[in-house]
């Protein structure tokens, strides 16, 4: 049987913590998941072919590449778009203000809107979603696992905020 091939999709608050992160080992350990995602340790990265992503991403990161991994990171997608080893561009469709892809579920009802698009991407992507800080994935972990989705926390409980956007 074939191996199934490693994707990812990067919750906004992974490289911002990395770039301004204050939890020292949670940002060192964004910068060193940020630099093997540059280096396609972990697989293509997993964005949305309507750019939602790409629009939260620009918000907090600069498409320069500088002065952080974070904004390296952007600035690779950027470039990579069309590169679907580097960057795999899936499509989601919005439905009834959240996505078609989202789980209907009620234990999902109240996860937060901003972040769904990441979740839909993940199962159309069939990826892992990367969180670093964001409380919300950590209180539905249970709920989204029971839906199919993966889920790595970068880093510990101690580190999460509520929303960062």
């Amino acid at each position: 049987m074939p191996r199934r091939r490693r994707r990812i999709v990067v919750d906004t608050n992974v490289p911002v913590t990395a770039k301004s992160g204050t939890d020292l080992q949670c940002k060192l350990t964004c910068i060193e998941r940020l630099e093997g995602a540059l280096n396609g340790k972990y697989g293509p990265v997993v964005i949305d072919t309507g750019g939602e992503v790409l629009s939260e991403y620009r918000r907090r990161l600069s498409p320069s590449g500088q002065p952080s991994i974070g904004d390296q990171f952007y600035r690779q997608i950027i470039l990579n778009r069309g590169n679907s080893t580097v960057v795999l561009e899936v499509e989601i469709q919005k439905h009834e203000g959240s996505y078609r892809e989202f789980p209907a579920t009620e234990d999902l009802s109240k996860f937060h809107s901003d972040d769904r698009k990441f979740v839909a991407l993940a199962i159309a992507g069939q990826a892992s979603i990367w969180n670093a800080t964001d409380s919300d994935w950590h209180e539905h972990r249970v709920a989204l696992r029971t839906n199919g989705v993966s889920i790595i926390f970068l880093c510990g409980v101690s580190a999460f905020r509520r929303k960062i956007s």
